[in-house]
């Protein structure tokens, strides 16, 4: 992946003074891809996981983490094998799980409030989902390392299902992470959850400032509920399910007349 330069000159505002308090985080993220392969297609060289770049703008009172525009990111080869190979890959991915049909696009989180407002995609459509952010129970094991010149400490906490591992900075004194993950007493530059099933890296870090402008609510999406968002979701993924379960049973065969 690039450095990113482009996007850093476009969103960095040098103070005076640099603070702690405000910066970028750019974070790799990475999700292992939940279907099963088909044995016809054991020839093609798939990759196992998606990874792609985002970038967390924060200050002491608000952050927004956002995909890296497509022009600022290197060609990764994530269609390995040719068109085929890519257009059999979109296939899977619908037929596989809700993490290989939902992409988060932004994320807005108001410190001062805790409104939580997300951009999100599921299956071509948009949908924009404004609630109170989730709370997690962290839980502090006093385990400490080094990552990328500062100081990390270990939390862990679950959520219903979900394990989660954060690592963060005390130096970085700002409640953010990555998506929705937040709460602790810095900023969080490494989160895996279920054990590497998504996982997030920090990558670079600038604490130079970002413009107040480039913070803002998203507004792009469907307005719905996070229950309605959540009801939409269930569905189609009942409705995915029956057709996997009608065409293992041959049920897409045309009738006799």
């Amino acid at each position: 992946m690039k450095r990113l330069s482009i996007l850093l000159t476009a969103l960095f505002f040098l103070p005076l003074v640099a603070s702690a308090q405000e910066g970028i985080i750019v974070y790799e993220r990475s999700q292992q891809y939940g279907f099963e392969l088909p044995e016809f297609a054991q020839n093609f060289d798939f990759p196992t996981e998606a990874i792609k770049p985002v970038v967390l703008l924060f200050n002491e009172s608000e952050s927004l983490m956002m995909e890296v525009p497509p022009e600022e990111v290197e060609e990764e080869g994530n269609s390995r094998g040719g068109g085929q190979a890519s257009r059999m890959l979109t296939y899977m991915k619908m037929t596989g799980t809700r993490g290989d049909n939902e992409n988060i696009l932004e994320t807005f989180v108001s410190l001062t409030d805790g409104v939580i407002i997300e951009s999100r995609e599921f299956m071509g459509r948009t949908f924009r989902i404004e609630s109170q952010q989730p709370t997690y129970a962290w839980k502090l094991d006093g385990e400490e390392s080094n990552y990328l010149g500062y100081t990390v400490h270990k939390a862990t906490a679950m959520q219903d299902t979900m394990k989660i591992e954060a690592w963060f900075a005390m130096e970085i004194p700002v409640e953010v992470g990555p998506e929705s993950y937040s709460g602790l007493p810095g900023a969080i530059l490494l989160l895996t959850i279920n054990d590497g099933q998504v996982a997030f890296k920090a990558t670079e870090i600038s604490l130079s400032g970002v413009e107040t402008e480039a913070i803002r609510r998203p507004v792009s999406g469907e307005t719905v509920s996070r229950e309605e968002y959540e009801k939409v979701v269930s569905n189609k993924m009942d409705e995915m399910a029956a057709l996997k379960r009608n065409r293992a049973r041959g049920g897409n065969r045309r009738p006799r007349h």
